[in-house]
């Protein structure tokens, strides 16, 4: 029953990515009144403080973002969303808003798992837990602990990667270890793969062109991130042509110097370039070849099950 499961999961999936969708008049009605709602909100904001555009443009940049990726959307969509961008950029310390929120949520929580006592078969007891219930009723048991640090993760590392600044590129390069702390026995909410993800997501010429939520790229990132903080390499932001180091513009000095130093040493950075999927026609979604790739998969593991549970009958 657990392969049939499987079988049907991932045909749902295969069929969810294949769905081909025209914009009706209703999605570009939609679509319209986002751009206005927003682009007042831009031009309201020259009266706000800090911490109202850090609230408003948080919740901006997570709408008009999923727009920015929807084949043939408005160009006016990539307008709002970089001056989003830029008013983000232009407050100091807004990457500190969304690391301070991570961290106020974790020691809140880990006040209470730190007294947590552990009996000396506490490792068995997590095995046996896992076995008879299973690791999703573990990993339920283990959120039920750590309140909404996931959550809080998730959202507050995800927008550091909405964010062009080298402050955001710190934050996330904080966060690509996990924390170390030998007083708490449980698994910790980890936030590794989420900062990966969204350095793949700012950086043009970083480790990782195409997150797959591998182990082996956060290892990437990490090292990437090591040689950038230790001054060896620089890094651009996606749409951007400005090589940056963790202090700002590189110097030509600067430039110079990772130049010379990495010439013999490692190859250049391959620059990903910003996906203007607005310049798609309008009545049509098309596909990058990363599309047919997953769903030739898809369909390949389902036949694949489906042959080996008709070979067991």
């Amino acid at each position: 029953m657990k392969t049939i499961s499987y079988i049907i999961y991932f045909l749902q999936i295969a069929t969810l990515v294949a769905a081909t969708t025209r914009w009706t008049e209703e999605d570009r009605l939609q679509e319209s009144q986002q751009i206005d709602y927003w682009s007042a909100k831009v031009i309201a904001s020259s009266s706000w403080g800090d911490q109202e555009k850090l609230q408003e443009f948080t919740l901006g940049l997570e709408s008009i973002s999923y727009r920015s990726h929807m084949d043939g959307h408005n160009p006016e969509v990539d307008k709002i969303y970089k001056q989003m961008q830029e008013m983000m950029t232009s407050i100091p310390d807004h990457a500190k808003y969304f690391t301070d929120k991570i961290e106020e949520t974790y020691e809140s929580h880990a006040k209470v798992v730190r007294k947590i006592v552990y009996p000396p078969d506490w490792d068995t007891r997590v095995q046996k837990m896992v076995e008879t219930r299973g690791f999703e009723s573990y990993q339920d048991w283990l959120r039920g602990q750590w309140g909404d640090c996931e959550e809080i993760n998730s959202k507050c590392i995800g927008m550091l990667g909405h964010i062009p600044s080298t402050e955001s590129v710190k934050a996330l390069g904080r966060y690509l270890r996990e924390r170390d702390e030998p007083d708490i026995r449980i698994e910790r909410p980890r936030t590794g793969s989420l900062a990966a993800e969204s350095l793949t997501e700012l950086i043009s010429d970083g480790p990782v062109r195409i997150w797959m939520a591998s182990y082996e790229d956060v290892l990437k990132c990490q090292k990437w991130f090591d040689e950038v903080k230790a001054g060896k390499r620089t890094f651009r932001f996606v749409g951007s042509d400005v090589a940056y180091t963790l202090d700002g513009p590189a110097d030509a000095v600067t430039l110079k110097r990772i130049k010379e130093r990495n010439s013999n040493t490692q190859r250049p950075n391959e620059k990903r370039e910003h996906i203007r999927t607005s310049d798609v026609p309008v009545g049509t979604n098309q596909r990058e070849p990363l599309f047919h790739i997953v769903l030739l998969a898809a369909i390949l593991l389902c036949v694949a099950a489906l042959t080996y549970i008709i070979k067991r009958r």
